[in-house]
């Protein structure tokens, strides 16, 4: 069943970030933040690590780092 739960889920990622912009936004954000904030956290949740994050949004990995960790998803 949990096996069953999770592929329903994984399959609905992409939808939901459609549903649900703000969900990957920073804890507490009431204004929209800037894209590479939004893209960094986004790309953390699916799986990638500080460095891939960082060439992919075209920042340092040491800001990548702490958009992430003020961002409550950690």
């Amino acid at each position: 069943m949990h096996n069953l739960f999770y592929k329903a889920i994984k399959c609905q990622h992409d939808a939901l970030d459609k549903m649900f912009p703000e969900r990957n936004w920073p804890a507490g954000t009431t204004i929209t933040p800037a894209t590479h904030i939004v893209e960094s956290i986004r790309l953390y949740r699916r799986g990638l690590d500080f460095d891939e994050i960082a060439v992919k949004v075209g920042k340092p990995r040491r800001l990548v780092a702490g958009i992430v960790r003020r961002s409550g998803c950690r």
